[in-house]
C-alpha cells in the first residue's frame, strides 16, 4: 500500500516534526500494524543517519501496534470521491500547518483549486492575488483546452502569501514538499506542468535553470512533466510567450495521445 520513495521522502523531509509531535503522520491512507511497525523502523534509522545517535525517542522498546479500525485500498484516480476544490483530507493537514515562518505572516494558507481527478496538474510556485497573473493563467490553460472546473488542477509549491510575493525560499519549499508529493499521488494526473523556476526545480530536484528544462518532457515519478514559464515572466518579457506557447502544444499534443478524448470534457468559463 505505501510507495516506499514518496515515504521515504517525507520523512526526510519531515522527521524531526514527527519525533516532536510524537506520531507518525501518512496524508493519505490507513494503515495496517506490520505497515505501522515499518514506517516506526524506517524513521528510527533515518533519525539516527541523520542525526548521527539514536534519538531518546527510539531507546526504549519497540510500541506495539495495531491495525486501524478502517484499511482503505490505495487511493487511485477512480476512486478518489468526485469532488471539487481541493476538498479532500490533505487540506486539513495544510490548513494546520505549521512548518515554516511563512504561516505567522500570511493570512490565508492556499490548497490547490480544480477537480479530483485530472488529467493534468498544474504547479506554480506560491499563491498570489494579482489579476494579471491568474487571468493569463487561465488564458493559457483554455487554448489547449484546461481548466479547473472540468479537468486540470492547480497548486503551488507553498501554500502560504510570501511577502510581497516574492519567491519562496528554500526553508519554505522544503516545509512544503510532502504536501506537493502527497496532491500528486492523489490526483494521478496523466501529465504535469511545472510553470517557472520554482515549480520546475522543486520536481525535478535540480538547479537548472528554466531555460535549459524547457521545451522537452522529462518525469516525474513516472508522470510525463513539461517545465516552462510562469505568467509573470510572460508579462514582464513578451519574448518568452512564443516558447511558452510551444510548450504547451507539446503539452497537449502529449494529451491527446493519452486522453483522446480530453478536449470533449472541456467547458469555456
Amino acid at each position: 500500500m505505501i510507495n516506499n520513495k514518496l515515504l521515504t521522502l517525507f520523512i526526510v523531509n519531515n522527521y524531526k516534526d514527527l519525533l516532536n509531535e510524537g506520531q507518525t503522520i501518512w496524508y493519505y491512507m490507513n494503515m495496517t500494524a506490520q505497515e505501522k511497525e515499518s514506517l516506526y523502523n524506517l524513521l528510527k534509522t533515518v533519525s539516527s543517519s541523520i542525526d548521527g545517535y539514536t534519538s531518546v525517542s527510539f531507546k526504549n522498546e519497540n510500541p506495539s501496534f495495531s491495525d486501524d479500525n478502517e484499511i482503505k485500498e490505495t487511493v487511485t484516480a477512480q476512486n478518489i470521491p468526485p469532488v471539487q476544490n481541493h476538498d479532500f483530507n490533505i487540506s486539513s493537514k495544510i490548513d494546520s500547518c505549521t512548518r515554516c515562518p511563512l504561516c505567522r505572516t500570511s493570512q490565508t494558507k492556499k490548497t490547490g483549486i480544480g477537480v479530483s481527478n485530472p488529467f493534468v496538474y498544474v504547479l506554480l510556485d506560491s499563491p498570489n492575488n494579482e489579476p494579471m497573473i491568474n487571468e493569463l493563467l487561465t488564458k493559457m490553460l483554455s487554448a489547449i483546452s484546461l481548466n479547473t472546473e472540468t479537468n486540470c488542477y492547480i497548486s503551488t509549491v507553498v501554500k502560504c502569501h510570501t511577502p510581497s510575493n516574492r519567491e519562496p525560499n528554500g526553508e519554505e519549499i522544503a516545509s512544503c514538499l510532502s504536501f506537493v508529493d502527497a496532491e500528486i499521488s492523489m490526483l494521478k494526473p496523466k501529465i504535469i506542468i511545472a510553470m517557472g523556476k520554482t515549480a520546475a526545480q522543486t520536481l525535478l530536484r535540480t538547479n537548472l535553470a528554466i531555460t535549459d528544462l524547457r521545451g522537452e518532457f522529462t518525469e516525474y515519478n513516472g508522470i510525463p512533466l513539461m517545465p516552462t514559464f510562469h505568467p509573470k515572466t510572460l508579462i514582464v518579457g513578451p519574448q518568452f510567450k512564443g516558447p511558452a506557447w510551444s510548450d504547451l502544444k507539446l503539452v497537449k499534443a502529449k494529451l491527446l495521445q493519452l486522453v483522446p478524448f480530453y478536449e470533449n470534457t472541456f467547458k469555456k468559463n
